[in-house]
């Protein structure tokens, strides 16, 4: 897979290689949900709430083309969550 060295990064920590990475294997493939659904996972570990639910919108009308079913209910609850930080960081709930 395109992304798997910039998901190896994540899971080790390497958040700012793995945002390279994912953000180029985006760019060569735009229209894969698990890719941007990676992608928006590594900026919500950024804290760049706003990157990934973006990541995650671009994502969503890809999911029904993905092999995988699970998708589509991944990005939703990926979704309400980054959704549900942003409100609280607006409203200054999270410390």
């Amino acid at each position: 897979y395109i992304d798997s060295l910039g998901w190896v990064y994540f899971k080790q920590g390497k958040i700012d290689q793995a945002v390279k990475e994912l953000t180029e294997a985006t760019r060569l493939v735009p229209n894969d949900a698990v890719l941007l659904e990676h992608l928006a996972l590594v900026y919500e570990a950024q804290g760049e709430i706003q990157a990934a639910i973006e990541a995650v919108k671009k994502a969503i009308p890809f999911a029904p083309e993905s092999d995988d079913r699970e998708v589509s209910k991944r990005l939703d609850a990926l979704l309400s969550r980054l959704v549900d930080t942003s409100n609280r960081t607006k409203t200054g709930s999270i410390r």
